[in-house]
């Protein structure tokens, strides 16, 4: 038996054509040029193959973070550039360009290619082979569109595109550190319908499980997601509020003979609570409150 692992390599026809590139200098001009002269801020007009191949002497090992924005290949012409350019042909061209754009890199930084499902999965195969697998971080899905318009006329015959997609990749993942920032977004569900009263005590019996639409209206707030009052409500009780889960076993016996009591015990490093046959899911575990 052949224990050997088969390498797998995208292919296309000029792939290994070689393009040699004198090194290149970048000229200001002047007139052009606005701004505190200070900086390291510059942009660049020209070819952008040979303005990469420019910034790779004093630039290479040095950037952190790079976007781009290729074109997609979908067959369209526009009015600066030609989107309809034949397969194998767009692929050596990125391929140019990202071995240099890696270059370019320092060992922490992110590349962000944005590209949507024309050429997607042969930019992640070609990406791999460049960047390596391994440093692949993640495709993010960015919603561009609905399902509206004229783009529901030929819905009989396509699934209607609403996305495009950001392909990330890291120089060396194992020196990447990633500090997401998230925006808070309250996407209720309607099912969190209770309120676990604890009575500032530690003591399950002293617990008492309350309609959540009572302790609203008790508090002066509207029954209303939409409402900033009840935002805030349901953020800062996110431990409180719960909604009913399936469960199977003891803890559903035992709590539906005890209708009255709350039942509690903490497995797997974490808390579980019991109530009338139904595990407690918690709206903390649903909602993400970033910035507290």
């Amino acid at each position: 038996m052949n224990n050997k692992k088969q390498k797998l390599e995208l292919t296309w026809i000029g792939k290994d054509r070689e393009i040699n590139l004198e090194p290149r200098i970048l000229k200001e001009i002047p007139e052009k040029s606005y701004g505190d002269k200070n900086t390291e801020n510059m942009l660049i007009h020209g070819d952008n193959l040979l303005a990469l191949k420019a910034l790779e002497q004093d630039y290479t090992g040095k950037i952190k973070c790079i976007y781009i924005d290729p074109p997609y290949n979908t067959g369209s012409a526009f009015e600066h550039y030609d989107d309809n350019v034949e397969h194998s042909k767009w692929l050596s061209l990125m391929k140019q360009r990202l071995e240099i754009l890696k270059k370019l890199l320092t060992n922490d930084g992110l590349i962000w290619i944005s590209i949507d499902n024309d050429e997607c999965h042969y930019l992640k195969v070609l990406c791999d082979e460049i960047f390596g697998r391994a440093n692949f971080i993640s495709d993010i899905a960015v919603k561009m569109s609905t399902a509206s318009g004229v783009k529901t006329s030929h819905r009989d015959k396509a699934i209607i595109k609403e996305k495009e997609t950001i392909l990330v990749y890291s120089k060396n993942k194992s020196d990447v550190s990633i500090n997401a920032q998230y925006i808070p977004k309250i996407e209720w569900d309607s099912e969190f319908q209770y309120f676990l009263d604890k009575k500032e005590s530690s003591n399950p019996d002293d617990w008492e499980v309350k309609k959540l639409s009572e302790v609203l209206s008790k508090n002066g707030i509207l029954n209303n997601p939409e409402d900033s009052g009840f935002q805030k409500f349901v953020t800062v009780n996110a431990e409180k509020i719960w909604r009913r889960a399936f469960i199977r076993g003891h803890y559903k016996e035992l709590s539906q003979n005890n209708p009255e009591k709350i039942f509690y015990n903490n497995e797997q490093d974490r808390e579980h609570y019991y109530y009338r046959g139904r595990e407690m899911y918690f709206f903390k575990d649903k909602f993400l409150d970033c910035f507290t």
